[in-house]
């Protein structure tokens, strides 16, 4: 296991996590197994889940009993539940009520296909299912759809030197049955799952090299179909800007036209009827655009007099003001992209500001579709209280 992973006592920063702010001071430290890898919360329950990566093995040579510490949040008592052997990456499914971990099965040195142990938040049982590769260092999960994914570090039992890429376990979590593989990159660690969108992103820590001399990677994979979308390269220095992400696109299509869009909206738009009408144009950037409304909540003054600046023209109380709004969805012209040096950190923003001082035209796309900013804490509120809703629109025909 790796040294990263070494911890005695596992603070409770998940149960200060679920408390209100003004609550959110250490009081205590409870003591769990050996090595504790990892920790998530029911938050439905009051119950966090450790995974105690070593067991009762003080020495972490051969993890004996492996096990996860179950801790309540009210009373800190604990309970421990036996696992596979060397648990790490835990997550919770509130609304079924199971705690996943992701393990080497039954044996103990990770040379078999991996696990996951599914356990029963209720009665603390634990259902064991083979996973379709070997050290599934992660799971996440989708509360919506109450699929799980496993991510296992190769495709084959020799870790930490690994010959094959990593891949996902798609686990049903109403049977506790693997129903699917999907293909990831080398030495698959973690993953993360937007359960809007229903995407799955999963972290590849070396991304296609099996040698480790080359940045990492993200697979992106569509929940609903188990196929995977994308891979998006990981800058070893700083995170890639979104306009190079355009440009990096521009050098994989050749001369066509890149649509690129901010990874925090939500939104219906019809992407195919934008990028013909930016085909259709003379642009080299088109911005998909959306006409919203202030509710100034005060009294604004107007004041008109050229001659007497504290003379009052005008009040207006409460006023609203209507703006247009950029959807963080866009298209460029081969063209646009050649104003992105290479390796330069450039963000949206920035170059179309860039193509209209350089004389180019830049058009908007007005939009009447639903769209909301969900890096905005308003709109992502709005987007939980809508999603229900307005889900046919957005996963039509899931």
């Amino acid at each position: 296991m790796r040294a990263s992973r070494l911890l005695s006592l596992v603070v409770l920063v998940a149960v200060l996590a679920s408390l209100p702010t003004a609550g959110q001071v250490a009081t205590s430290i409870v003591g769990t197994q050996v090595y504790p890898a990892s920790a998530a919360v029911d938050t439905l329950t009051n119950t966090i889940f450790v995974a105690n990566n070593c067991g009762s093995d003080s020495s972490c040579t051969v993890g004996t009993n492996p096990s996860v510490t179950v801790i309540n949040g009210a009373t800190l008592a604990t309970q421990t539940v036996g696992v596979g052997y060397w648990p790490f990456g835990v997550a919770v499914d509130s609304g079924f009520d199971h705690i996943y971990v992701g393990t080497c099965g039954n044996d103990d040195t990770c040379s078999s296909l991996g696990g996951v142990s599914a356990i029963y938040g209720n009665t603390l049982s634990v259902t064991n299912v083979t996973t379709t590769g070997y050290l599934p260092s992660w799971v996440a999960v989708n509360p919506s759809s109450h699929y799980v994914y496993a991510v296992n570090e190769c495709d084959d039992p020799n870790y930490p030197n690994c010959t094959t890429m990593g891949n996902v376990t798609v686990i049903n979590g109403g049977t506790i049955q693997a129903v699917a593989t999907v293909q990831a990159g080398a030495y698959a660690y973690s993953a993360a799952v937007n359960a809007i969108t229903n995407m799955i992103y999963v972290v590849n820590e070396c991304g296609s090299d099996l040698t480790c001399q080359s940045p990492g990677s993200v697979t992106v994979i569509n929940g609903s179909t188990n196929t995977v979308v994308a891979t998006l390269a990981v800058d070893v220095t700083e995170p890639d800007a979104p306009a190079r992400i355009a440009q990096a696109c521009a050098a994989q299509f050749g001369e066509a036209d890149v649509l690129v869009m901010n990874g925090d909206v939500l939104t219906d738009v019809d992407y195919g009827a934008l990028l013909e009408r930016h085909r259709a144009s003379d642009a080299a950037a088109t911005i998909a655009t959306k006409t919203r409304t202030i509710q100034v909540s005060l009294g604004v003054l107007r004041f008109g007099d050229a001659g007497d600046d504290t003379r009052l023209t005008g009040y207006d109380e409460k006023p609203t003001i209507d703006y247009v709004a950029s959807m963080g969805v866009y298209c460029f012209a081969p063209r646009a992209l050649s104003f992105i040096e290479p390796g330069e950190r450039l963000d949206f923003p920035d170059l179309i500001l860039r193509l209209i001082a350089a004389g180019e035209i830049v058009r908007s796309w007005p939009s009447e579709d639903y769209w909301l900013d969900i890096g905005r804490h308003d709109d992502y509120e709005q987007a939980q209280e809508e999603f229900e809703s307005v889900r046919e629109r957005l996963l039509p025909g899931e």
